[in-house]
């Protein structure tokens, strides 16, 4: 158990066995619950559950895969491979049923030995490949196309988490700081909980396993030279991926009353006004702004004993803005991959390849899938994702020197000792730049003036300033920036400001390499315009080279030296840059406005070029040379 102390209130942490070991241990948690199991409904809206403790938590989930496949050879040139595979996933479970499992929809804490999500049982996935050399081509061409359905549980972190969300968290203030009796108060798990925060699941529309559909088709061509060139399309679909967002959002909608006046249901954003509203404006001052979300209890609030009481302005919080994931996202891979492959012949080998693809969809599936900006629309997230790489280059060559014993300029004595047994080998590689993400930090509230004279600051109507703490500036209105909140994952987009570039030439010392002023807060109550993934970073540029020489003892013994040049041009290869760009919305007539392009001012680090590829040997290094010298016998 940790404690930390700030201004005279004592946080703790931790998982609930971590607090009291053998034995259970209750919590209470608001709200009107009914479910059956390990709860106890007690007369006021209020529920307790217990939760084993004395052992560690045991996640069980079991699969039933099979497989069959067969070969058909329709013809001597014309064969036929099919195959069907089946995949079960069970849900996972808790052995000892100590899971917090969290209906997203209601905010209903359902019995712990509820299903996690819902799993698929028709996950056939059938195989198909064909194979055919043209007689008419000369057997020199081949052509090849498949296809099949694969499916996949996913990270299995994304499956555990209603187990892990059973942690205990108390917020309690001691009016008289550390005491003696300090680690006893806030090691007491018996005590009501607000702002609860598991991470949830939608237990009726997350749906496992994922699916993806894969095929493509390919023709190979033997060429003179004993060269071979492919060209093939390889793409993929994705179905019932995983997505995630929030859940307990803000909701909708903004009205004012006068302070201390019963809140009116149904409103996000309430504004308490220091005398009664005229015509729905505030003639006084806005005293401080109440933010109502989905699960929040309206008219009821705790005493100094924790129980729950009657106050028609007050607000029950059971939970705080919550993860949430389900299933359902989808994308789409599409590729043009070009190889050529030369066999060693005449002292020659090589291997080159190309390949122009696209990746694209609302999500990146398990383990890689961020929470929307919208938590209203998972199709808003339609973008490039993260491992989008639009060119991909990769040449290998090695060359045996044609000098020595054997070769075609045969030499002897000191000169094929000094000319002779010499590779040279080069590799290149080369790609596009992978997609930037970049994110603003935006509050969930934000003031407005209202007044059509101008406000407190000296600003016109329609300024906006961040949400004071306390009172608001004369003629301010608290509204919503982002509708339904989401501030806590912090996966806002800025708007794009149109006709302007937003990438900066890298000169200097600075290394700047997006432009501040393409981008702007976006307006309140808007999310921003930036398609996810929309920008690239910095292109990745290698080329290496071998030197190798053999110097011959016997006929079975021989000296090989080595050298490798890592990165022979020593071109800097530079890492994606910071992308994400500061809150600026101050209290006051400063108060940089949503729609003004930022300016490399007020972004601090944002999109300066700071590091390079990091690798201490390989792809991405510095100028490298090594050598070596090995006998072989």
């Amino acid at each position: 158990m940790d404690f930390d102390q700030l201004g005279g209130t004592v946080y703790s942490y931790g998982s609930i066995r971590d607090f009291v070991l053998n034995q259970n241990v209750t919590a209470a948690f608001i709200g009107d619950l009914s479910a059956p199991g390990n709860f106890s409904i007690a007369t006021d809206p209020i529920t307790t559950f217990s939760r084993p403790s004395n052992d560690l938590s045991r996640g069980r989930q079991f699969y039933l895969i099979g497989y069959g496949q067969d070969e058909w050879r329709i013809r001597p040139n014309l064969v036929l491979n099919y195959g069907l595979r089946y995949e079960f996933y069970s849900v996972n479970k808790e052995e000892n049923d100590r899971a917090i499992v969290v209906d997203a929809a209601t905010g209903r804490i359902l019995p712990s030995g509820s299903d996690f999500y819902q799993s698929k049982k028709n996950n056939f996935g059938p195989r198909l490949g064909l194979t055919w050399t043209p007689k008419f081509f000369g057997g020199k061409t081949v052509l090849r196309g498949g296809g099949g359905l694969y499916y996949g549980p996913g990270q299995y972190e994304d499956l555990i988490q209603p187990i892990e969300s059973n942690v205990f968290r108390s917020t309690q203030t001691i009016a008289g700081g550390l005491t003696a009796t300090t680690g006893q108060t806030v090691a007491n798990t018996n005590v009501v909980q607000s702002r609860f925060t598991p991470r949830v699941y939608d237990t009726n529309g997350y749906k496992v396993p994922e699916r993806v559909l894969q095929y493509g088709a390919s023709v190979q061509q033997e060429l003179p030279g004993s060269t071979v060139l492919t060209v093939a399309y390889v793409g993929s679909q994705g179905r019932n991926l995983f997505v995630r967002s929030v859940t307990n959002t803000i909701l909708p909608g903004q009205t004012v009353i006068q302070n201390g006046a019963a809140l009116p249901a149904g409103v996000g954003v309430i504004n308490r006004c220091s005398v009664a509203p005229v015509n729905g404006t505030c003639l006084g001052t806005i005293l401080g702004v109440t933010t109502i979300r989905q699960f929040d209890i309206i008219g009821r609030s705790l005493d100094a004993n924790g129980n729950i009481i009657n106050n028609p302005a007050g607000v029950l919080q059971p939970f705080g803005e919550m993860d949430y994931k389900t299933s359902g996202g989808r994308d789409r891979y599409d590729a043009l991959q070009i190889q050529l492959n030369r066999r060693f012949t005449q002292g020659l080998t090589l291997n080159a390849q190309y390949q122009f693809g696209k990746s694209f969809g609302n999500t990146q599936g398990s383990n890689d899938a961020n929470t929307v900006q919208n938590p209203f629309d998972f199709d808003a997230e339609f973008g490039n994702n993260t491992f989008d790489i639009r060119h991909s280059a990769n040449v290998t060559a090695l060359y045996e020197l044609p000098f020595g014993k054997g070769k075609r300029y045969e030499l002897g004595g000191i000169a094929a000792a000094i000319f002779g047994g010499f590779q040279v080998g080069g590799v290149y590689n080369g790609r596009s730049g992978t997609p930037l993400n970049v994110l603003i930090s935006r509050p969930d509230l934000v003031a407005v003036c209202q007044n059509a004279a101008g406000c407190g600051t000296g600003q016109p109507q329609g300024f906006v300033i961040s949400l004071p703490s306390g009172a608001l500036p004369a003629g301010y209105v608290g509204v919503i920036n982002t509708p339904g909140g989401n501030a806590s994952r912090n996966t806002r987009r800025p708007d794009l400001v149109p006709g302007v570039d937003p990438f900066i030439k890298i000169e200097g010392s600075n290394l700047l390499y997006l432009n501040p002023a393409a981008f702007a807060i976006p307006r309140p109550g808007t999310y921003g315009n930036l398609p996810r993934g929309f920008l690239k970073g910095p292109t990745f540029h290698q080329f290496d080279l071998t030197l190798q020489k053999r110097f011959r003892i016997s006929e079975t013994t021989n000296i090989e030296f080595r050298s490798e040049f890592y990165n022979l041009f020593n071109r800097a290869n530079f890492a994606n840059p910071p992308t994400s760009l500061p809150n600026n919305l101050t209290g006051g007539a400063t108060s940089q406005q949503p729609g003004t392009p930022f300016t490399t001012a007020n972004v601090g680090q944002f999109a300066v070029i700071n590091s390079t590829v990091g690798r201490t040997v390989g792809l991405g290094t510095n100028r490298q040379i090594q050598f070596a010298l090995r006998l072989n016998f």
